[in-house]
This record gives C-alpha cells, sequence and structure tokens, in this order.
C-alpha cells in the first residue's frame, strides 16, 4: 500500500471536513426564530459591540467585539450556526457554560462571562491570536511530528483536561478545530495550546443522531465510542479517547480511519473491525508510550485511563518533562493551503 498517498488522502478529507465546516458556519446563523444573517458591525448585546466575524465553529459563530466600560477587544462565541436555539437548548448551553466559568487554566479558553438578549446567547471570552490545529493539520498534511512536537502540543492539553477533569468538567468533543495555538501576542511565533468549545455534543446533539450531526462533521475519529453511539452520559475518558487519537494522528501524519467513511468508522467502534496499533506506523517510538496511546484508544471505556489525571501521571513516568508551555510552530498561510489542496486534486485526476 502507498503509505503516503494514503495520509494526504486522509488528511485532504479531514481538512476539507473543517474548513467546510468554516466556511458553512460563516455563512448562516440559525437564532430562535428561524434563519437570520450574522451580527452586524455596531451591534451590541450588553456592553459589548461587535466589530467583525472572525470565525466559524461547531458552536456557532465568533466575533471580535469590544467593551464598551474599559475599551478592551474580546471574542464573543454565539451559540447557533445551523441548529434552533431552543428553551431546551438555552437551557443546556447555560448550565454548559457556568460550569466551565469555573475553569481558569492557561490551557483553556476561559469563559469571562455569558450575556444574551431576545434573538442572541453567547459568551465572551479572551480573544486569540493565532490557528487551530485543525489548519495546522492542514498546512502539514501527511506529516509525522516527532514525539518531542506531539507532546509539545498534547501535553499541555491533557494537563488542561485533568484540571478541567478535577472540577468535575468533561470536554466531551475535543478535536482539532477546538483547539487553538494562541499567540500571546501577534509579534510572537511561539504558541500555547488552548481548548474550547466543550461539551458540544451535550448542547446541540442532545437526543439527536450525534454521529451524523453537523456539530460533528468531520469530527468522528476523535469522538468517543460511547458519544458516537449517542451515549451523552459520559465520564473523563470520553476526552482520554480524544487524546489518544490526536496523538495517533501526529505521529502518523493521518487518521487510522477514514474520517468521511462514517460506516467504517461505526466498524471499528462497534468492535467489527480493530484499530490498527501505533506500533504499526511508528515502531521506533517507546513501546510503553505506543501501549499507553493504543489503552487511550481502547473502544472499551474500561479499557482506558480512568481520565486526563492518570494519562498525564504515566506520560511523566514513560517521557520525563513532557510538558511544555510554549509551542514553537509555523503560522497557517491559508492561501497557500487551498492551493496545496487543489495541486493534491490535479494530481488525483
Amino acid at each position: 500500500m502507498n503509505w503516503a498517498f494514503f495520509a494526504r488522502q486522509s488528511q485532504k478529507y479531514e481538512v476539507q471536513c473543517f474548513f467546510l465546516l468554516d466556511d458553512f458556519f460563516r455563512l448562516i446563523c440559525v437564532g430562535p426564530k428561524g434563519t437570520r444573517s450574522m451580527l452586524k458591525s455596531g451591534y451590541t448585546i450588553k456592553n459589548y459591540q461587535v466589530i467583525e466575524a472572525i470565525a466559524g465553529t461547531s458552536m456557532g459563530l465568533v466575533y471580535r467585539v469590544q467593551n464598551g466600560a474599559d475599551g478592551r477587544t474580546h471574542a464573543l462565541r454565539t451559540l447557533g450556526s445551523g441548529f434552533a436555539i431552543d428553551a431546551e437548548t438555552r437551557s443546556r448551553y447555560k448550565k454548559s457554560q457556568t460550569a466551565q466559568m469555573k475553569l481558569n487554566h492557561p490551557n483553556i479558553i476561559g469563559v469571562k462571562e455569558l450575556v444574551e438578549d431576545e434573538d442572541v446567547i453567547a459568551v465572551v471570552t479572551d480573544l486569540a491570536h493565532g490557528s487551530s490545529l485543525a489548519e495546522i493539520f492542514g498546512h502539514r498534511a501527511g506529516k509525522q511530528y516527532s514525539l518531542r512536537e506531539c507532546l509539545d502540543i498534547v501535553g499541555p492539553l491533557v494537563d488542561a483536561l485533568a484540571y478541567a477533569h478535577q472540577k468535575g468538567v468533561v470536554h466531551r468533543g475535543l478535536q482539532p478545530d477546538r483547539i487553538l495555538l494562541d499567540k500571546k501576542s501577534k509579534t510572537q511565533s511561539a504558541m500555547t495550546p488552548r481548548i474550547i468549545d466543550f461539551d458540544v455534543p451535550g448542547i446541540l446533539c442532545h437526543g439527536t443522531d450525534v454521529q451524523r450531526s453537523p456539530a460533528n462533521f468531520g469530527a468522528a475519529p476523535y469522538m468517543s465510542p460511547e458519544i458516537a453511539k449517542g451515549e451523552l452520559e459520559v465520564d473523563a475518558r470520553a476526552d482520554v479517547f480524544a487524546i489518544g487519537m490526536l496523538c495517533w494522528r501526529m505521529l502518523s501524519g493521518r487518521l487510522p480511519v477514514n474520517p468521511m467513511d462514517l460506516v467504517s468508522v461505526m466498524r471499528v467502534y462497534s468492535g467489527e473491525v480493530k484499530l490498527p496499533s501505533l506500533s504499526e506506523s511508528r515502531p521506533s517510538l517507546p513501546a510503553a508510550f505506543r501501549a499507553l496511546v493504543d489503552r487511550c484508544l481502547s473502544i472499551d471505556p474500561e479499557g482506558r485511563p480512568a481520565d486526563a489525571s492518570s494519562v498525564r501521571d504515566e506520560l511523566a513516568s514513560v517521557v520525563p518533562g513532557y510538558l511544555a508551555a510554549d509551542v514553537e510552530i509555523e503560522q497557517v498561510d491559508l492561501d497557500k493551503l487551498d492551493l496545496e489542496i487543489e495541486v493534491i486534486e490535479e494530481l488525483e485526476v
């Protein structure tokens, strides 16, 4: 098998999923009364005035806003892009965001305030400068990261999730487009991995087909099997599965399953097809580390470490000093990324 071609194919599909999702949420924002346009520049909610829309996420749209009280800029992350925001959804959202307000960790985009009016419900967060991990993957399609590079990103995320788990908060939807590599300033190259958008399946997919929901379009391989099967009352081991998948993706340069082929994904999740071991693609990595990643990806939650704290402890014994505060990684040129995808498609034709 031509593994280089397979890696390009797998990664191209993953990138297309995330960027189609981003484009979709830039175009549409659905409010409680039906379809509505994006918030216009100058729209004010509480003390925050919209400057511009800057991103689309699985939860909704992200705007740059200015606080009229002190002049500082923040991010306004709205709920609602392709989802009907009924009273039940609003209630779940408020409960989830209130729980996140107690999280104060350098590798988590913290929720500062919950704001709402008749049409909009949103949270105010820090304004991040940088790229999502999905964008980085697209820029480095097929790249096999070194163990050091992998743990420079995954290590701080594990620490952040361990902190959240100790507070009783489970992410349940960790995937590359919900991980930001945030620069402390626009002039710095060092980036800090930070997690956003906790509990997307619980908020937006409650009572629906979780696997096929637009909220998780392209995210199937990172979603734990129990969530994919519709079990929304899950514990920290769901996040452990996502950690294992991130490690597998970074170290192998591809995903072990095609994110566009939900049938194949569900065959793996049902146990009909075994998920390949990390040893098949990176046999030179430390055996204890490869075994840890494989256990994180156990289809049965009972076979995984109990939580992110357990993963952190094992990593510390397998790879001493694995945690890193900042990551040196190049900024993504989205124009170049689009060109690279086009070139790959032309080569396939």
